[in-house]
């Protein structure tokens, strides 16, 4: 192990903490700002499906349903491919630049299909590819940026508030979008309005977000570590139960979040307003994250893991229900228990990387979320195998066979994300002799 590790106070993070600085919840609330317009532009496409495929029916090139789910899947593959240099970019340019960078990429690829979408399925592609570089950099470098501002008693919350970022803006687009586009020609309107507001959250974190004076620094040391010396932090039983669970977490909710617009229209023959705006809750009800987030901080630091496993088990219990036209009743069921699973996960899981990784400084923070960022583009870019499970038989059968037995794969390794016995005497034993000094 390297011998940096020695160098970094290794204070556990399991101890009541530091005060959080004031200006912690102004850095959290710019950061937020900025992040949330990031999915707005990642999930406009699920809500017009109708128009999208018309749109090309009409021009005489019709797109199929894998084509489709490209303009989603190509989004997750550019931000999987940027995830992992995002610790390493962090690390050599900076917090403030990397999340502006990342806003310019959502930006620029928002613009590129307003002005060009209209010219094939091939240029609307390219955009979503763009946009994808932003969203993967801004899924490591929002959480980092709020991660350094909290101390122990309030990151947890922290984390889980910024964590609303994609259902408020899933929840937004979801329902905003249909209202504005109603004919194929008026799509490019949508966008325009992305562009504009990214251009407006790019000046205020400009203006606003600043780096942690070193009196307002908390448990998370500022001293930066080279790259390679924060990888062997990640070399934690912990962190990676944490990453696959997340990972299998993600490739289901993602099927779910694609195609739930596309159900509720086939199955129970809802008009499309309605569609995207029951389709939308069960992924926007992450906006009730912070209660986990609270729930998170309050737990004992041993206790921490049970808020994941949990959520892994409700998400298993959600496959069983999944996509049955058979009964609304089925549906509500399948509804329930998407938002439980949802909302532990959500608001437990990003929290969890500083708490478990924290020590090791800001680097090892920023290296690890990348890890997780990489990891949840990887679950999401699965989400074709389910793709063609719907298209081999059909939804229901699709749910059972692609969804539940790797709900049930992350149920259990979310088990192992709980400390060893070992670890808990030791920090136990520490906290102890900080608590009690020899006279």
């Amino acid at each position: 192990m390297s011998t940096a590790i020695k160098e970094i106070d290794r204070t556990p993070l399991a101890e009541a903490g530091k005060p959080t600085p004031r200006f912690a919840w102004a850095a959290l609330v710019s950061t937020l700002i900025v992040s949330i317009i990031v999915p707005m532009a990642w999930f406009c496409i699920p809500p017009n499906a109708g128009l999208i495929f018309g749109t090309f029916a009409m021009q005489g090139t019709p797109i199929d349903p894998a084509q489709f789910g490209m303009l989603m899947n190509g989004l997750s593959y550019s931000a999987m491919v940027i995830s992992l240099p995002c610790g390493f970019i962090i690390r050599k340019i900076g917090i403030k630049p990397t999340l502006l960078i990342a806003c310019g990429m959502v930006l620029a690829g928002a613009l590129w299909i307003a002005l060009f979408a209209q010219m094939g399925y091939q240029y609307l592609l390219i955009g979503r590819i763009i946009e994808g570089f932003g969203v993967g950099m801004t899924s490591v470098t929002g959480p980092t940026a709020v991660a350094i501002w909290f101390s122990n008693k309030r990151r947890g919350l922290a984390i889980a508030i910024w964590s609303c970022w994609v259902p408020i803006g899933m929840l937004t687009i979801f329902n905003v979008s249909p209202q504005i586009a109603k004919s194929p020609e008026s799509l490019a309107i949508i966008w325009w309005l992305i562009v504009i507001l990214l251009a407006v959250a790019f000046v205020q974190f400009a203006l606003i977000y600043r780096m942690p004076r070193k009196d307002e620094t908390t448990e998370i040391s500022l001293e930066p570590l080279k790259y390679r010396e924060a990888l062997p932090y990640l070399k934690n039983r912990q962190f990676i139960a944490l990453l696959i669970a997340w990972l299998l977490f993600e490739y289901i909710n993602y099927g779910f979040t694609t195609f739930d617009v596309t159900f509720l229209q086939e199955g129970f023959g809802v008009d499309p307003v309605m569609a995207a705006l029951v389709g939308s809750i069960a992924s926007a009800c992450g906006i009730l994250a912070p209660i986990s987030g609270a729930i998170l901080d309050k737990l004992h630091w041993s206790r921490k893991w049970v808020l994941v496993a949990l959520g892994c088990c409700a998400l298993a219990v959600c496959t069983i229900f999944g996509f049955k036209a058979a009964s609304i009743y089925l549906f509500a069921a399948y509804f329930f228990w998407h938002v439980i699973g949802n909302v532990m996960l959500v608001g437990s899981c990003r929290p969890m990387v500083p708490f478990l990784l924290g020590r090791g400084g800001s680097t090892v923070v920023a290296v690890a979320l990348s890890f997780l960022t990489f990891f949840q583009y990887l679950g999401e870019t699965l989400e074709t195998f389910f793709t063609l499970a719907i298209g081999a038989w059909g939804y229901e059968m699709a749910s059972w066979v692609a969804l539940t037995p790797f709900a049930i794969i992350a149920a259990v390794f979310a088990f192992f994300v709980r400390p060893s016995k070992a670890e808990r005497e030791r920090i136990e034993a520490e906290l102890s002799a900080k608590a009690n000094p020899p006279a």
